[in-house]
């Protein structure tokens, strides 16, 4: 089990403390009708420091809720889901159908009469959030029981088949109760060792009824007492408003509970937990939160990950030191490309002398080269409307990438003579045709039109096209047998349009093509103001665009910084033939994974530890130049951006990859 002891100190936050004046094994705890509630105040265990689960920063809250499902627990998560909020639910199995009696009485907190099918969860996990583990029969473990291990691994198995895609196990001990020995026994245990916890609490911490008027006293606050009393939910929601700063300092896991002591799902107090979310929940947003999943936190990363071992710069190229952060039109232009045709992706950009490419290898980054002078400063692709839109894509179907730019009269190309010795042709020629994409059509206007320039396939005859958003749509240029593109077409009617909200640069420049399904044609998507929107392609024929997640990558998710909009793109992320959704967020490096259908699910964090806003990646010219791609010859894809230093990278891990 990966350690996250400070996650689980989070419920400490607010109050002064005095931690580690009395060492103790264990974690005391107070109970609630039997069932065990614990108080952070009597935590009395000396931990030491370690370095998993650290704070959310300032402004950041994850949702989580205990105990379910109940019949509020579906409430919720449809609400959340309209609202674009994710949550972790913590489920007992007991509550599920064909579960075994659980024969520890009314104590466990399991001798409600209702129960859901076992399916009726996969509803969850498509709404966008997270199921985790909050043991079979909801028993208190402060003293180590015996059926300890059986009691997560009896729910565990259940909840593997909707963790099969992020690999993640979270598990919280029922009231927080837990213990040093608890720990070491789950440790020994080669099934449940994979779980990631205890995931503790910071919020809500104060009793509605604390004795005083304005504000409630600062009694310690679990939930409980609002769902079993006969507060109003607004005021319930307003008591834990009150409990969490406007800029929280340590912690953000907000503990609520979806079910409370339910006989039936048509009980009257079925519904509360769901009446206090809706009344605390829009209020959380109007404060400017931004709720996160769980993964979050930083240090608490499950087996797909990016790993932190071994990450750091891998060569000085492309670093301020050798001028990259001059102008835009050069750091702005990077990408990874196959320029010779070996199967290693290298990381080109335009420097002001032409085209330069650093090679992967088994141990970084081999020396830097430049591999044309086309699109040099010299002719005239210093301002960003021109030098920023270097592009690559295998024009000509022989395996190697070809380059390409937007210039004034439209796209010029210089194509790959890997095999003839010369890694590109020296000179770059007008490959479009009729004015297309030039200044005279009005490309130059806006960075979401030029911005969203891109080479793909999108005819599936093995050539890169070219493509681009329009102020009425998505356009494309075939390319032609022997050389140059065909006339542009609009090929997304009605979607993408500038009076769809798409002229932001935000949104419009975040234009971007993989193969969401696996049937081998290019699919197109871009970041709206809700989330991402996708058009599918079939045989060049685009489908109208679709919602395909919501509330991830969105404006209020804090996607419209360039650093982060600017890091979107499509990238097979787990190996199994259709393009994910990957990008930069606040908090690390996050992904969400295709279903081939109509949907992005299983939004995850990669890494919470590097590439976040902590360090100088909120800056546009290093945040923005994030890429993902297999550096190597394994099956793993891997991370690079451009740091003050050079190229900062980190490998992909070997599970990244297992489907």
């Amino acid at each position: 089990m990966k350690r996250l002891w400070p996650t689980f100190l989070l419920a400490l936050a607010c109050e002064p403390t005095t931690l580690g004046e009395t060492a103790s094994d264990e974690i005391a705890s107070d109970t609630d009708g039997g069932v065990v509630e614990a108080h952070a105040e009597a935590l009395e265990l000396d931990l030491g420091a370690h370095e998993d689960g650290e704070s959310l920063p300032p402004g950041y809250l994850a949702l989580t809720y205990d105990d379910g499902p109940g019949a509020s627990t579906f409430l919720i998560s449809r609400y959340l889901h309209e609202l674009g909020v994710p949550a972790t639910f913590f489920v007992n199995g007991c509550h599920l159908e064909g579960a075994p009696p659980s024969g520890v009485g009314a104590a466990s907190g399991c001798s409600d009469a209702s129960r859901y099918r076992v399916s009726a969860l996969q509803t969850l996990v498509r709404e966008g959030h997270r199921l985790a583990n909050h043991t079979q029969d909801h028993v208190g473990l402060r003293d180590g029981p015996a059926n300890l291990e059986s009691q997560f691994t009896t729910l565990q198995r259940t909840l593997d088949r909707f963790q099969r895609v992020d690999r993640l196990a979270f598990f919280r001990p029922p009231g927080n109760a837990w213990s040093a020995s608890n720990q070491r026994r789950v440790d020994a245990d080669a099934y449940l060792s994979n779980m990631l916890g205890p995931m503790g609490q910071v919020y809500p911490r104060r009793n509605p009824d604390g004795g005083t008027d304005e504000p409630p006293g600062p009694e310690i606050m679990e939930d409980w007492l609002c769902l079993d009393s006969n507060y109003p939910p607004s005021y319930c929601a307003r008591v834990f408003l009150d409990a969490i700063p406007e800029t929280p300092t340590v912690g953000g896991i907000v503990l609520l509970h979806d079910r409370r002591r339910e006989s039936a799902p048509n009980d009257a107090r079925a519904r509360r937990p769901f009446e206090v979310t809706r009344a605390l929940v829009p209020r959380l947003l109007e404060r400017g939160y931004v709720i996160v999943p769980l993964d979050a936190v930083p240090g608490v990363l499950g087996p797909r990950r990016f790993e932190l071992e071994g990450a750091g710069y891998w060569t000085r190229e492309m670093g301020d030191g050798v001028g990259w952060n001059v102008a835009q039109s050069h750091w702005g232009s990077l990408e990874l490309a196959d320029v010779d045709g070996d199967g290693r992706l290298e990381m080109c950009g335009r420097g002001n002398t032409g085209v330069r490419c650093v090679e992967s290898t088994d141990h970084g980054f081999a020396e830097g080269r430049t591999v044309t002078a086309a699109f040099s400063d010299a002719d005239g692709y210093l301002p960003t409307r021109y030098g920023a839109t270097l592009m690559f894509g295998d024009l000509d179907g022989d395996g190697d990438d070809d380059v390409c730019a937007r210039f004034g009269d439209g796209i010029r190309c210089a194509r790959s003579r890997a095999t003839s010795g010369r890694l590109f042709e020296t000179h770059a020629t007008l490959w479009s045709r009729g004015g297309d994409f030039s200044d005279a059509a009005q490309w130059h206007r806006a960075e979401s039109r030029w911005g969203s320039l891109r080479l793909v396939d999108v005819s599936g005859d093995g050539r890169a096209d070219v493509c681009g958003r329009s102020p009425t749509g998505v356009v494309c240029a075939v390319t032609r047998v022997g050389g140059g593109f065909e006339r542009a077409a609009l090929v997304t009617p009605g979607d993408f349009e500038d009076a769809d909200g798409f002229g932001v640069t935000s949104r419009g420049a975040t234009l971007m093509f993989g193969d969401l399904d696996g049937d081998g044609d290019a699919d197109v998507c871009a970041r709206g103001e809700l989330g991402l929107w996708c058009a599918k392609n079939t045989a060049g024929s685009f489908s109208r665009a679709t919602l395909w997640v919501r509330g991830r990558f969105s404006d209020r998710d804090q996607w419209t910084s360039p650093a982060a909009s600017g890091s979107l793109q499509l990238v097979d992320a787990n190996g199994d033939g259709r393009a994910d959704v990957c990008g930069r967020a606040p908090t690390g490096v996050v992904c969400a994974y295709s279903d081939g259908a109509s949907r992005f699910l299983h939004y995850q964090h990669l890494m919470n530890q590097g590439l976040t806003n902590r360090d100088v990646w909120s800056a546009t010219r290093f945040g923005a130049t994030l890429r993902i791609g297999r550096l190597g010859l394994d099956r793993a894809v891997d991370v690079c951006a451009r740091g003050p230093h050079g190229l900062w990278c980190a490998r992909g891990s070997d599970v990244l990859a297992q489907r």
